[in-house]
């Protein structure tokens, strides 16, 4: 009966063992395909990130191809009423008692120091100095001279 007994135990650690063993096999085989499906997993969530960028960038293709061109043009001013004078060059005009030559120098000062808003000109007509003051933004009207009704209109 020890015999039995001890040829019993044998084979239940044999059996135990085995089936152990066996179980063992199993659980690796199931740690390896786990990790397999992990990775699997892992290159299909990048090939997905991927192939959404690329949709993106076709989209993005497609709405330009798709989207018209359109000239947009500024804005169209009205140009200022040219006031009546002589016209003297360079896009001065002299108006009153004003000479040309006056109203080119009134102009030069101003374009050299176009922060300043009154100035002493010199007249080649009269060969004297006269105070002058200019004001504007896109068109520039000074006003001065002898009597005082000269007036020249220029672009600065």
């Amino acid at each position: 009966m020890v015999r039995f007994a001890c040829a019993m135990s044998v084979f239940c650690l044999v059996v135990v063992g085995v089936t152990a063993c066996g179980s063992d096999e199993v659980q690796q085989r199931d740690r390896v395909k786990i990790a397999l499906q992990k990775s699997m997993m892992q290159q299909m969530k990048k090939d997905i990130g991927q192939l959404r960028q690329q949709l993106r960038v076709a989209n993005r293709q497609l709405i330009k191809a798709d989207r018209p061109t359109v000239a947009i043009p500024g804005p169209v001013y009205a140009p200022s009423p040219t006031p009546s004078g002589d016209d003297c060059g360079e896009g001065v005009t002299a108006t009153g008692s004003a000479s040309c030559p006056f109203a080119l120098n009134i102009a030069s000062q101003y374009r050299s120091a176009p922060s300043s808003v009154l100035f002493d000109v010199y007249s080649p007509t009269t060969g004297l100095s006269y105070d002058v003051t200019c004001s504007g933004g896109s068109e520039v009207t000074c006003t001065g001279g002898a009597t005082g009704t000269a007036t020249v209109y220029f672009a600065p």
